[in-house]
């Protein structure tokens, strides 16, 4: 069979500014790990990778995904978006590059290509890390279930200093073998809390207009353009909220007019289309497929050269193949059916599964995030992921959440 007669999940793509190909239209989104290093009392200690991570990678790398994306790997060592993330830092004396090159020559020993997301946690920072935060604004995050340090807004200098991070991260990850790198500007994370009026509340050159408040964003792509070579297959792609879910928060229209820009001047290859905040979350409790494809209709049509890949509880292959015959995305993303089941773009391409597994845990995004995290962990050192399509195994995950800790 030609590739042209291949159905669309199973076809190949390139990006127009690198000119890489994905294998596939089957992405895996990012996934939080917290397996590197942490030490409370050495930063410098913090954020390495090692062989755990690599063979998760490994798996995912022979499950043939056309794109994987990491974790969120973090600019600075003292605010991190969880103990345990992936640490690409200019301060931490250890050059962690060795071990990042093992993660990308097991993802892509397969063809894939890996990318990774890099991202600050701002106002998203827990307080056990650090009780001082950095944002825009000085808006204090409250939650029940989370408590995070105090925001101090960003200098001009401080502002400086994170997209020389990024630039830095991104440098790391193209010597590492890694095919590109995501900025992480949804979710509430730093770069998201510049886009949205509710946590920037600055008056200056980063705040007020939508340019304005995307500014870093685009001092942070022309940074990382000019710390590669000139000639540099590299992506540079960005995970982008089609709205933050808050009423005066970062909306479609703004997500509209954003990707519009980015794909004519910022040179974005790949555009990652999610929503919400930890304030405002719209996966949990929710088993609906494709939660943001109504809003990558209406993004679609701003992009002429960037891939556009949509995410949001996609478990079928007949809806994931509507989105694409309908020319409504380039790559259908998701995660915690790839910690289930690593390989299952290979049984959708073959046929040989036409929908992920069942997951018999409740529709709660944080046992079934933990859920995936364990799975993912497990297939890591070698072993099989706990199938959650039996009661029995979701019970007893259950009950072991409920457990009392060992002192």
């Amino acid at each position: 069979m030609s590739e042209s007669q291949k159905p669309l999940l199973a076809q190949p793509i390139s990006f127009h500014h690198s000119k890489k190909t994905a294998r596939n239209r089957f992405l895996k989104a990012a996934m939080t790990e917290k397996l590197a290093s942490y030490d409370q009392q050495n930063p410098l200690g913090r954020g390495k990778p090692n062989d755990h991570l690599t063979g998760i990678y490994q798996r995912w790398g022979e499950g043939e995904i056309g794109v994987i994306i990491t974790g969120n790997i973090q600019v600075h060592r003292e605010h991190l978006e969880a103990p345990g993330n992936v640490i690409i830092d200019p301060e931490i004396p250890e050059d962690y590059t060795p071990y990042l090159a093992e993660i990308a020559t097991a993802a892509k020993a397969k063809g894939s290509l890996i990318i990774g997301q890099v991202s600050h946690p701002g106002r998203q920072n827990s307080v056990t890390v650090n009780p001082k935060a950095l944002s825009p604004s000085n808006v204090q995050l409250e939650l029940d279930w989370g408590k995070f340090g105090e925001p101090e807004p960003l200098t001009i200098d401080g502002i400086k200093d994170i997209v020389k991070r990024f630039a830095f991260a991104a440098r790391v990850l193209y010597n590492a073998g890694f095919d590109g790198i995501q900025i992480h500007a949804a979710h509430g994370y730093l770069v998201n809390q510049f886009l949205s009026p509710v946590t920037n509340l600055r008056t200056d050159q980063y705040g007020g207009s939508l340019e304005n408040r995307s500014r870093i964003l685009f001092e942070i792509i022309e940074a990382i353009n000019a710390a590669l070579p000139s000639n540099a297959s590299f992506i540079v792609g960005l995970k982008l909220n089609t709205g933050d879910l808050s009423e005066k928060g970062f909306n479609l229209e703004d997500a509209k007019k954003l990707a519009h820009r980015l794909d004519e001047e910022g040179g974005v290859d790949l555009i990652e289309l999610s929503g919400g905040t930890y304030s405002d979350w719209p996966f949990d409790g929710t088993e609906a497929e494709g939660l943001f494809i109504d809003s990558a209709k209406e993004i679609r049509p701003q992009l002429k050269t960037t891939r556009l890949a949509v995410t949001g509880g996609f478990l079928s292959r007949d809806v994931m193949s509507k989105v694409l015959d309908n020319n409504i995305a380039d790559f259908v993303g998701f995660g915690r059916p790839f910690a289930a089941e690593p390989d299952l773009a290979l049984k959708f391409i073959s046929g040989k599964s036409t929908k992920a597994k069942e997951n018999k845990l409740p529709p709660s995004f944080f046992i079934r995030n933990v859920a995936a995290t364990h799975q993912f962990r497990q297939f890591g050192n070698g072993e099989e992921p706990t199938d959650f399509s039996v009661q029995k195994n979701a019970d007893e995950f259950l009950a072991s959440l409920n457990a009392p800790k060992k002192a």
